[in-house]
Protein backbone atom coordinates (compact mmCIF):
# COMPACT_ATOMS: atom_id res chain seq x y z
CA UNK A 1 0.00 0.00 0.00
CA UNK A 2 1.22 3.54 -0.91
CA UNK A 3 1.60 6.48 1.45
CA UNK A 4 -1.40 8.29 -0.88
CA UNK A 5 -3.68 4.90 -0.16
CA UNK A 6 -2.77 4.70 3.50
CA UNK A 7 -4.07 8.60 3.80
CA UNK A 8 -6.93 8.32 1.23
CA UNK A 9 -8.21 5.17 3.87
CA UNK A 10 -7.94 7.56 6.66
CA UNK A 11 -9.81 10.40 5.61
CA UNK A 12 -12.27 7.97 4.39
CA UNK A 13 -12.68 6.14 8.56
CA UNK A 14 -12.98 9.72 9.73
CA UNK A 15 -15.69 10.74 7.03
CA UNK A 16 -17.64 7.43 7.71
CA UNK A 17 -17.29 7.71 11.27
CA UNK A 18 -17.89 11.70 10.99
CA UNK A 19 -21.35 10.19 9.16
CA UNK A 20 -22.47 7.89 11.13
CA UNK A 21 -21.88 9.88 14.33
CA UNK A 22 -23.93 12.83 12.47
CA UNK A 23 -26.48 9.94 11.89
CA UNK A 24 -26.94 9.24 14.96
CA UNK A 25 -27.49 12.81 16.25
CA UNK A 26 -29.94 13.15 14.14
CA UNK A 27 -31.55 9.92 14.97
CA UNK A 28 -31.66 11.22 18.92
CA UNK A 29 -33.12 14.21 17.65
CA UNK A 30 -36.11 12.90 15.98
CA UNK A 31 -36.91 10.57 18.68
CA UNK A 32 -36.85 13.91 20.98
CA UNK A 33 -38.88 15.29 18.79
CA UNK A 34 -41.89 13.17 18.30
CA UNK A 35 -42.36 12.37 21.95
CA UNK A 36 -44.42 15.37 23.16
CA UNK A 37 -46.13 16.39 26.46
CA UNK A 38 -50.16 16.01 25.93
CA UNK A 39 -53.22 15.97 28.31
CA UNK A 40 -56.03 13.72 27.51
CA UNK A 41 -59.25 13.35 29.08
CA UNK A 42 -60.28 9.42 28.93
CA UNK A 43 -63.96 7.65 29.69
CA UNK A 44 -64.83 4.33 29.00
CA UNK A 45 -68.61 2.87 28.88
CA UNK A 46 -70.22 -0.31 28.23
CA UNK A 47 -73.49 0.14 25.97
CA UNK A 48 -75.47 -2.34 24.32
CA UNK A 49 -76.26 -2.43 20.35
CA UNK A 50 -78.64 0.14 20.17
CA UNK A 51 -76.80 2.38 21.98
CA UNK A 52 -73.41 2.00 20.65
CA UNK A 53 -75.10 3.11 17.01
CA UNK A 54 -76.33 6.03 18.66
CA UNK A 55 -72.96 7.07 20.20
CA UNK A 56 -71.18 6.44 16.78
CA UNK A 57 -73.85 8.57 15.01
CA UNK A 58 -73.80 11.59 17.40
CA UNK A 59 -69.96 11.62 17.13
CA UNK A 60 -70.00 12.39 13.70
CA UNK A 61 -66.76 10.94 12.81
CA UNK A 62 -64.70 12.12 9.76
CA UNK A 63 -62.28 9.38 9.30
CA UNK A 64 -62.32 6.08 10.65
CA UNK A 65 -62.70 2.10 10.05
CA UNK A 66 -65.70 -0.16 11.06
CA UNK A 67 -65.52 -3.89 11.08
CA UNK A 68 -68.35 -6.11 10.98
CA UNK A 69 -69.38 -9.56 11.02
CA UNK A 70 -69.21 -9.40 7.01
CA UNK A 71 -66.32 -6.57 6.16
CA UNK A 72 -64.42 -3.99 6.92
CA UNK A 73 -65.17 -0.60 5.97
CA UNK A 74 -62.87 2.43 5.91
CA UNK A 75 -63.77 6.05 5.35
CA UNK A 76 -62.04 9.32 4.60
CA UNK A 77 -64.65 11.74 4.42
CA UNK A 78 -67.36 13.49 6.64
CA UNK A 79 -70.01 11.87 3.86
CA UNK A 80 -69.01 8.87 3.66
CA UNK A 81 -68.30 8.15 7.55
CA UNK A 82 -72.28 9.61 7.63
CA UNK A 83 -73.48 6.92 4.70
CA UNK A 84 -71.17 3.81 6.83
CA UNK A 85 -72.45 4.55 10.19
CA UNK A 86 -76.48 4.84 7.96
CA UNK A 87 -75.62 1.58 6.36
CA UNK A 88 -74.36 -0.30 9.93
CA UNK A 89 -77.78 1.73 11.34
CA UNK A 90 -79.93 0.39 8.58
CA UNK A 91 -78.32 -3.10 8.82
CA UNK A 92 -77.91 -2.46 5.11
CA UNK A 93 -76.56 -5.68 2.56
CA UNK A 94 -74.40 -8.10 4.41
CA UNK A 95 -72.80 -5.61 6.81
CA UNK A 96 -73.95 -8.02 10.05
CA UNK A 97 -73.07 -6.60 13.81
CA UNK A 98 -70.50 -4.88 14.51
CA UNK A 99 -67.17 -6.11 16.22
CA UNK A 100 -65.14 -2.92 16.36
CA UNK A 101 -64.54 0.71 14.95
CA UNK A 102 -62.07 3.19 15.23
CA UNK A 103 -63.48 6.62 14.56
CA UNK A 104 -61.58 10.00 14.74
CA UNK A 105 -62.70 13.64 14.15
CA UNK A 106 -60.83 17.15 14.86
CA UNK A 107 -62.83 19.83 16.38
CA UNK A 108 -61.77 23.23 16.95
CA UNK A 109 -60.28 24.68 20.61
CA UNK A 110 -58.61 27.27 22.16
CA UNK A 111 -55.28 26.29 20.48
CA UNK A 112 -56.44 25.53 17.05
CA UNK A 113 -57.45 22.01 16.32
CA UNK A 114 -57.74 18.93 18.75
CA UNK A 115 -58.96 15.53 18.06
CA UNK A 116 -61.20 13.12 19.48
CA UNK A 117 -61.14 9.73 18.77
CA UNK A 118 -63.41 6.55 19.75
CA UNK A 119 -62.71 3.24 20.11
CA UNK A 120 -65.30 0.51 19.95
CA UNK A 121 -64.79 -3.48 20.84
CA UNK A 122 -67.26 -6.36 20.86
CA UNK A 123 -67.04 -6.90 24.57
CA UNK A 124 -69.37 -10.31 25.25
CA UNK A 125 -73.06 -11.29 24.66
CA UNK A 126 -74.89 -8.18 24.21
CA UNK A 127 -72.27 -5.49 25.17
CA UNK A 128 -69.86 -3.56 23.74
CA UNK A 129 -67.33 -1.18 25.42
CA UNK A 130 -66.85 2.48 23.85
CA UNK A 131 -63.40 4.26 25.03
CA UNK A 132 -63.48 7.77 23.94
CA UNK A 133 -60.16 9.79 24.27
CA UNK A 134 -60.33 13.95 23.87
CA UNK A 135 -57.43 16.15 23.31
CA UNK A 136 -58.22 18.91 26.24
CA UNK A 137 -56.20 21.31 28.91
CA UNK A 138 -58.49 19.24 31.28
CA UNK A 139 -57.66 15.30 32.39
CA UNK A 140 -54.43 13.64 32.87
CA UNK A 141 -50.59 14.16 31.19
CA UNK A 142 -48.82 11.49 29.44
CA UNK A 143 -45.96 11.42 26.83
CA UNK A 144 -47.17 10.60 23.30
CA UNK A 145 -45.68 10.09 20.27
CA UNK A 146 -47.07 8.93 17.01
CA UNK A 147 -46.92 5.73 15.41
CA UNK A 148 -48.12 4.48 11.87
CA UNK A 149 -49.28 1.20 10.32
CA UNK A 150 -50.80 -0.08 7.06
CA UNK A 151 -54.13 -1.06 6.54
CA UNK A 152 -54.73 -4.35 5.03
CA UNK A 153 -57.01 -3.55 2.40
CA UNK A 154 -55.41 -0.15 0.66
CA UNK A 155 -51.65 1.63 0.75
CA UNK A 156 -53.02 4.13 3.68
CA UNK A 157 -52.11 4.35 6.90
CA UNK A 158 -53.41 4.73 9.85
CA UNK A 159 -51.80 6.75 12.75
CA UNK A 160 -52.70 6.34 16.31
CA UNK A 161 -51.30 8.68 19.25
CA UNK A 162 -49.01 5.95 22.19
CA UNK A 163 -49.38 6.89 25.58
CA UNK A 164 -46.99 6.92 27.94
CA UNK A 165 -47.34 6.82 31.43
CA UNK A 166 -44.93 6.84 34.46
CA UNK A 167 -44.49 4.05 36.20
CA UNK A 168 -42.49 2.58 39.11
CA UNK A 169 -39.98 1.37 36.30
CA UNK A 170 -39.73 4.41 34.28
CA UNK A 171 -42.24 5.27 31.21
CA UNK A 172 -44.51 2.52 30.01
CA UNK A 173 -47.08 2.54 27.14
CA UNK A 174 -50.18 2.13 28.18
CA UNK A 175 -52.85 3.21 25.48
CA UNK A 176 -53.12 4.15 22.20
CA UNK A 177 -56.02 5.63 19.97
CA UNK A 178 -56.99 6.36 16.55
CA UNK A 179 -56.07 10.26 14.82
CA UNK A 180 -56.79 9.40 10.87
CA UNK A 181 -55.80 8.19 7.95
CA UNK A 182 -52.09 9.50 5.66
CA UNK A 183 -52.66 9.61 2.48
CA UNK A 184 -49.24 9.67 0.61
CA UNK A 185 -48.51 11.44 -1.76
CA UNK A 186 -50.03 10.23 -5.24
CA UNK A 187 -52.61 8.30 -3.67
CA UNK A 188 -56.37 9.01 -4.02
CA UNK A 189 -58.14 10.38 -0.92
Amino acid sequence: MNQQQIILDSVNKVIKASSEQKAEQKAEQKVEKTITPCTLEISTKKLNYTKVLETIESFKAEQGWIATQSQNISFITKEDAQACTKTLKTGGVGTGKLLSAELTKKRNDKQGKATQSMTIRHHYAEEWQVTTFIESEQGEDYLCDTIKHYATSDLRKLSYQRLWQETDQGYEPCASYFTGFIVEEGQEE
